[in-house]
């Protein structure tokens, strides 16, 4: 990889880091946390279902543009959840006993709220549907067959284990997963033609909160758990209108019983088949597609299903949208259901037309438990009698009765033998349900499904966090660093530690507060050090070799500017090139960053030198207007043993990165010297990640339009923290930073000439008085170039 490819990588990983919190606080418009720890990535919800905390697994600095992708469309449908998911209702459906059930209603809701993230959202339609093809490529591609082999090719477990995901995404129109389910439809056909049966496919597209999800959910599961119970019986009928004959179509069959309009299976009960039959059956298939709304389904869905397989076209053939079983050999049934759909429409019970796939409900629903029975009629029965004579009565139902097919006989003899509260073998609509009864159904599920949304991108990034190597530099854990002003320091430590849990500390957490008391400790620790005039003598050297590098020029020739007299001629010849320019050629054009060890090791005398060389340096520096700051790095936390053992990471202690004096702050003034004050005396000094630390604080010049940047680490030596790699880490650093960076990067070394094995140029400092003839000299090379 070239230099400038590393340069834009490490930059890219940066900055998707930096953006990451951002966006989450902008897209939910809730204070929720984004912690970046282990590899892992989930949402935390609180006992009121409310989420209190997203993890996303710790990047590597040489993460690869598939798990960002990954990332970025795990934060988008988290997200999604946080804006769209009803709390109340998630939380009814995690409470105990429900859980076998959460799995498919969250694969349901993961569709709708993707939906409406992408309708609310347009920017985040790009990074869903990149997530869908990644998802598609990198995971279920690879374990149709494993999953098929697990099944035992039992279509039922295949699609409840495997396909549901992909299934209900397919059917809410999404893409990638259309194109997915293409050729994998077959593996599970008798499900999918089922679940078409009752509509659920329109249903999915119709969901429009967590609680259409929820009754989606009880349908699907009612109907795989019949389909589970009669594995070779007839399938599940549809508790619906919409799928079994309301009162018209009843009056319109029993209207033969009274003698005056005899129906045509009853003009010719046993006649054979012909033309006239092929052509009733075919207007009668016709009559039933209107009805269930199938035709209202997209080209991409329907030419996916398939229709060629035997068993398929068994199912449709053998049941018709009431969910009753036709007869083969028998047309009269679909006789009989064409004139009473014809009853239907001269009746005019239907005002607004045939009902929608989904619907579910009509305004003459049979609500009774026994469809086909004769309790469930007796309603329809009284409103016949009015219009007939009661001669009409008994005698002739019981002749009708006779006359009725195979089929539908057989039925209404097993309704009749059914209990009168038993709802074996009908499942209602979604839209029939109340939450409450799609919540007891879903009670009652006893299988888990699996591969939900989650899952397969959780799966997809631990991949890809895998084929990192175990080698290179990675933290376990970035939540709790710290970057920021030391005063705020006291605060981060006390928030980060409630929000993503206590860690043991080696201090009080009151030593990170900043305190006026501070002053006194300056002049007690550090002003010591300071001997009088260094800080006017540095100054005036800087100020010396800036000025000798400072110069001004007039060029001439210019069409614009002041009159040059030696350029007067030029009009004569009409040339109006008869002006000059002045122009002044800075020597300094910029910006300073002094970086400090606030390691154990440097307590004592080194960490009063330090202050005291930074505190002289910044004062020599505001003296001649160059802006400049001063920071530091440690560590705070002791991590467990158990946190250590975490395999693939080499960094466990959090980082503390406290800013001293800002860019445009003042060194000499009270607040920066009690700040010094306190870092000398109070503030805890722990371990030291030198690498990662200028790394992190390098990105400080971020913004910043001078022409040079310099960064100065004043250090004693070697890193030192809880896990490994840091010396390497620390060299790849600083050279990534001295040869593809904009930062003229300077190490000095306390009392120590350790720096030199790390840093390009060092330079070595046993007291203050060493600064002219040492740093000055270096620092002048470097601002003047």
């Amino acid at each position: 990889m070239s230099k400038a490819m590393t340069r834009s990588v490490l930059k890219e990983v940066q900055d998707f880091r930096d953006c990451v919190k951002r966006v989450v606080a902008m897209l939910s418009g809730k204070q929720i946390p984004v912690a970046e720890r282990g590899n892992e990535a989930y949402v935390r919800y609180n006992r009121r279902g409310e989420p209190v905390l997203v993890n996303i697994p710790s990047i590597p600095d040489d993460a690869s543009p598939t798990l960002m992708n990954a990332v970025r469309g795990f934060l988008d449908h988290e997200v999604a959840h946080i804006l769209f998911t009803d709390p109340k209702v998630a939380m009814k459906m995690r409470e105990k006993g429900k859980a076998p059930s959460t799995g498919l209603w969250n694969a349901l809701e993961d569709v709708f709220i993707e939906r409406r993230m992408g309708q609310v959202f347009n920017g985040t339609r790009r990074n869903l549907l990149a997530t869908q093809n990644l998802v598609i490529d990198k995971y279920f591609k690879g374990k149709v067959s494993e999953a098929v082999s697990i099944c035992h090719g039992n279509q039922r477990e295949l699609f409840l284990k495997f396909f549901l995901c992909p299934v209900v995404r397919a059917w809410d129109g999404q893409s990638p997963f259309i194109d997915f389910m293409e050729e994998h439809w077959h593996l599970i056909e008798k499900p999918v033609a089922l679940l078409k049966e009752h509509g659920i496919d329109v249903a999915v597209r119709n969901m429009s909160n967590t609680e259409d999800c929820v009754k989606v959910a009880a349908a699907i599961a009612q109907i795989m758990q019949d389909m589970k119970d009669k594995p070779e019986g007839k399938l599940p009928e549809l508790k619906s209108s919409a799928r079994k004959p309301s009162k018209s179509e009843d009056e319109s069959e029993e209207a033969p019983e009274s003698g005056d309009k005899p129906t045509h299976s009853e003009s010719a009960p046993k006649r054979a088949k012909g033309e006239d039959d092929d052509k009733e059956e075919q207007e009668d298939d016709a009559s039933e597609e209107e009805e269930s709304g199938d035709s209202d389904l997209p080209e991409s869905l329907n030419k996916d299903l398939p229709t060629e397989d035997k068993e398929v076209s068994d199912t449709e053939s053998k049941y018709t949208e009431a969910g009753e079983v036709a007869s083969e050999d028998t047309p009269e049934s679909d006789d009989a259901g064409m004139e009473s759909g014809d009853s239907d429409d001269e009746g005019g019970s239907y005002d607004t037309g045939s009902p929608t796939p989904g619907d579910g409900i009509r305004e003459d629903a049979d609500d009774s438990d026994g469809y086909g029975s004769g309790d469930g009629g007796s309603d329809d029965g009284e409103d016949s009698d009015a219009g007939r004579g009661e001669s009409e009565g008994e005698g002739e139902e019981e002749d009708d009765a006779a006359d009725h097919t195979d089929g539908e006989g057989k039925e209404n003899e097993d309704a009749a033998e059914a209990p009168e509260d038993s709802e074996s073998g009908f499942v209602p609509a979604p839209d029939e349900m109340t939450l409450e009864d799609a919540l007891k159904a879903l009670d009652e599920m006893e299988e888990e499904t699996g591969e939900m949304t989650e899952d397969a991108l959780s799966a997809t990034i631990s991949k890809e966090l895998m084929s990192t190597s175990l080698s290179e530099y990675r933290p376990y854990d970035r939540s709790y660093d710290f970057i920021g002003l030391i005063d705020e320091a006291e605060e981060h430590v006390k928030r980060t530690r409630k929000t993503f849990g206590a860690i043991p500390m080696h201090s009080p957490v009151d030593r990170y507060r900043m305190v006026p008391e501070g002053r006194k400790l300056f002049e007690l620790k550090i002003e010591k050090h300071l001997s009088a005039g260094v800080s006017s003598t540095l100054a005036k050297d800087l100020e010396r070799a800036i000025a000798s590098r400072n110069r001004v020029q007039f060029i001439p020739g210019q069409r614009r500017g002041r009159i040059h007299g030696a350029n007067l001629y030029r009009l004569a010849m009409n040339d109006d090139r008869v002006f000059r320019k002045k122009e002044d050629h800075r020597a300094v054009n910029a910006c300073v960053q002094q970086v400090i060890d606030l390691s154990g090791s440097m307590g004592g005398r080194k960490i009063q030198l330090a202050l005291a060389s930074a505190y002289t340096i910044a004062d020599a520096l505001d003296r001649i207007n160059v802006p400049n700051i001063i920071t530091g790095f440690t560590t705070f936390g002791s991590p467990d043993y158990e946190t250590m053992s975490k395999r693939g990471f080499t960094r466990f202690e959090a980082l503390m990165l406290p800013i001293i004096k800002n860019w445009n702050e003042k060194a000499n003034s009270p607040e920066i010297r009690a700040r010094m004050g306190c870092v000398c005396e109070t503030f805890p000094l722990l371990n030291n990640v030198d690498g990662e630390s200028v790394a992190q604080l390098a990105t400080l010049f971020a913004g910043r339009m001078e022409d040079k940047k310099i960064m100065l680490v004043m250090s004693d030596g070697a890193p030192c923290a809880a896990g490994d790699g840091f010396h390497q880490h620390l060299r790849t650093v600083t050279k990534e930073i001295e040869t593809l960076s904009e930062i003229d990067l300077m190490a000095i070394g306390v009392l120590t000439d350790a720096p030199r094995r790390y840093y390009k140029n060092y330079a070595l400092v046993n007291s203050v008085e060493e600064l002219g003839p040492s740093v000055v000299t270096e620092l002048s090379r470097i601002i003047l170039g």
